[in-house]
């Protein structure tokens, strides 16, 4: 997975390590990187507050610490990847109407139709048709398996749904541009359908922030301005 994800953010023109293996040495430089600073920082509080004997909990802090910013570093991959693949999702349905436009005017082949709207929209969707077709013609395959190679090599499942919708079509006959019409309407309603969800879903989610920074900060006042005149009746009994 995170091959993958190298790959993606590499060909979306954004910056990542070369190989998996580089990877792994950031997040063990970032490893040390957290310890270091997490002894310090435990260290430098440990020494302010004045305690005696020896500081305990600086190899605690490291340990945390050096867990901590290596799992940040390749959330933060993750998250990057995930966006990306997001990106692609919602843009593939304009390369290909694109490229339906250009078949039904009798412009272009399929393939022709598919390359010179991946050409015209400068985008990850567009970028990765063209390496799609590129395969095709190195390894001379069919455009089907270009797809599946492509949607293995990014992880991106709407690259193998679309290599499948074309091996259906052309197995049973299927108009090209009808084809590429119906495949890009299920992307945009699956996408709306989602878009909808996540709607349907944000007042439940925002109550969330809602009890976190007011209900639980006023929970915890009332519970001081109630406890603490009783606590301090009991200390004088």
């Amino acid at each position: 997975a995170t091959a993958r994800d190298l790959q993606l953010l590499r060909l979306a023109g954004q910056s990542a390590p070369a190989t998996s293996e580089v990877m792994a040495e950031t997040i063990g430089s970032s490893a040390k990187a957290g310890a270091a600073i997490g002894a310090f920082i435990a260290l430098a509080v440990w020494l302010l507050d004045g305690r005696p004997g020896l500081p305990l909990l600086v190899p605690l802090v490291a340990a945390v610490a050096a867990v901590a910013l290596p799992t940040l570093v390749w959330v933060r991959l993750r998250f990057r990847a995930g966006r990306v693949r997001r990106t692609i999702d919602r843009r593939l349905p304009r390369v290909l109407t694109g490229a339906r436009v250009l078949l039904e005017s009798g412009a272009a082949t399929p393939e022709g139709a598919l390359a010179t709207a991946a050409t015209t929209y400068q985008d990850p969707a567009g970028d990765l048709l063209r390496e799609a077709l590129r395969i095709k013609e190195v390894q001379r395959i069919e455009l089907e398996a270009a797809l599946d190679q492509v949607g293995e090599r990014y992880g991106i499942q709407a690259f193998h749904r679309l290599g499948d919708a074309f091996r259906v079509g052309t197995r049973y006959g299927t108009p090209m541009s009808a084809l590429i019409a119906e495949f890009a309407g299920s992307m945009r309603a699956g996408w709306h359908a989602e878009y909808r969800e996540r709607i349907t879903r944000a007042p439940v989610v925002m109550t969330v922030p809602a009890l976190v920074f007011f209900v639980l900060p006023l929970l915890v006042l009332i519970l001081f301005l109630v406890f603490s005149p009783l606590m301090g009746t009991l200390s004088q009994l």
